[in-house]
């Protein structure tokens, strides 16, 4: 369970401690519980179950502990499994409580306020073949193209969202009705159209199934391009995502927004 124990690292990281060893067979070990209570002198009952542990550092946090966090709902119980969501759930909860990230709002399950974005990259051209997005000319215009979709998210009477820690790395979120609807922007050009629309519509599509395990509303996924692409609309409507950019989104996003 290499994944796991990469969470449990992440957290001891946090913590300054050193990170305790997944048991035989990928199971928590309790010193984990034991480690963050003692680390950061919580009160709870360190001899709790981990499940309940779990739930009371949570708590003590401002997060949900859903049911996909421990296997406590499962047709034979359970015992006292915390699983990777468990995990996750708990390195967000310890970054919250050593004040590192703020805390979400009361009634989010994913999602924290959104931030408006900070153009850090140096504007020169970069291969076609990388992420257009991470650097250059592609990450202001990135950056540009996100700022611009919050600002109307909220102009339409809904709270734009950034992902938590221990969300997927989604552009932007918000909720409507009873739908989350979760954006992955691309900047395109001419000579990196089709490589940036697959690479977003991989990503949303990956953030809907991700989302979809924990979020109690239906996941909507949107793909936003900087300019408009035909092709890329047609594909994103195959499999059941919305493809818009800032020309069309006040037509394209309307049975999203109020």
């Amino acid at each position: 369970m290499p994944r796991k124990q990469d969470a449990i690292n992440q957290i001891f990281a946090l913590l300054g401690r050193p990170a305790p060893v997944l048991r035989k067979g990928g199971s928590v070990p309790h010193l984990v519980f034991e480690g963050i209570i003692e680390a950061l002198d919580l009160p709870v009952d360190p001899s709790m179950s981990m499940p309940q542990a779990g739930r009371k550092i949570a708590e003590l946090a401002g997060l949900p502990w859903g049911v996909d966090c421990d296997s406590t709902q499962t047709p034979s119980g359970g015992g006292s499994t915390v699983t990777l969501p468990g995990l996750d759930r708990l390195l967000e909860a310890v970054a919250i409580l050593q004040g590192r990230v703020p805390a979400r709002d009361a009634d989010l399950v994913v999602g924290v306020a959104y931030a408006p974005a900070v153009v850090t990259a140096p504007v020169s051209p970069q291969p076609t073949s990388c992420d257009a997005d991470s650097f250059g000319a592609g990450c202001a215009v990135h950056m540009a193209t996100l700022d611009a979709l919050a600002s109307y998210v909220a102009s339409q009477g809904c709270k734009p969202l950034g992902p938590a820690i221990a969300d997927p790395p989604f552009d932007l979120a918000w909720r409507h009705s009873d739908h989350l609807v979760v954006v992955e922007i691309r900047s395109i050009r001419d000579d990196n159209r089709r490589h940036q629309v697959r690479l977003g519509l991989g990503q949303v599509l990956e953030y809907r199934s991700v989302l979809m395990v924990r979020e109690r509303a239906t996941v909507r996924p949107v793909l936003v391009t900087s300019s408009p692409d035909a092709l890329g609309a047609q594909v994103a409507k195959s499999v059941g995502v919305i493809a818009t950019s800032p020309e069309t989104w006040a037509d394209d996003l309307r049975s999203l927004l109020p």
